[in-house]
């Protein structure tokens, strides 16, 4: 029987999410056996299961109402009929799968850089899928970009802890300017130069994002994978 580690490679992109971030030790591996994989950063838990024996385990593990689970693999009856969470999100993977960077051109004015701890205030005002400032500064700590247009801040992109890209946003007045596009292209130019690779998780439901996933040459997994808040 192949082992879990080959199960995943083979279908490598549907896995991103977890073969990526455990060769970058963005992940540190938890537990391992023939019925799950499980791997953790803070109280972010990542999951392969096989079957209903690997959910048992990987439920035994977490024990703390903050713990917040992604479960790759196997769709198990007992993480959703646990009650432990009140969200169950599916997501997809899109991974970048070269080397070279990408290229991209902004309008006359306007410009990339890294946001700085002084950028706090404007990142916490516009993400309002996180409000934790402790969590954001930590996240520009760890790099994010922001775009610039007649001297002004007007959007972000950044990194999240089990290292997939995110935290994107521009502003309404811009989203026709193709900002969010450049955004991206700059956060995975900056992990290639890392020697990382780049991988993006959208909702399912998402379209205009998946479109923009599509347009920058990532490859989508087939198969969605489960976070569960």
């Amino acid at each position: 029987m192949k082992t879990i580690i080959e199960e995943m490679e083979e279908n490598e992109a549907d896995n991103i999410n977890l073969l990526a971030p455990l060769k970058e030790e963005i992940l540190r591996l938890v537990y391992l056996d023939d019925n799950c994989l499980l791997a953790k950063t803070e109280n972010v838990y990542i999951s392969y299961l096989r079957n209903d024996d690997g959910a048992d385990t990987v439920l035994k593990h977490l024990k703390s109402s903050k713990d917040i689970l992604c479960v790759n693999g196997f769709d198990s009856r007992l993480i959703k009929q646990s009650g432990r969470w009140m969200e169950d999100f599916h997501d997809y993977n899109y991974v970048y799968p070269k080397k070279e960077p990408l290229s991209y051109e902004l309008p006359e004015g306007t410009a990339i850089r890294k946001l700085t701890l002084q950028d706090l205030d404007y990142v916490f005002n516009h993400y309002e899928t996180v409000q934790d400032r402790i969590f954001l500064k930590d996240r520009i700590k760890h790099g994010m970009y922001g775009i610039v247009a007649e001297r002004k801040l007007r959007g972000f992109v950044g990194w999240h802890p089990e290292g997939s890209i995110g935290i994107l946003f521009v502003e309404d007045l811009c989203k026709r300017q193709h900002f969010g596009s450049a955004l991206e292209s700059a956060m995975i130019n900056d992990m290639l130069a890392q020697d990382w690779i780049p991988f993006v998780q959208v909702d399912v439901h998402n379209v205009a994002s998946r479109k923009l996933q599509e347009s920058l040459g990532l490859i989508i997994g087939k198969r969605p994978v489960h976070w569960y808040f």
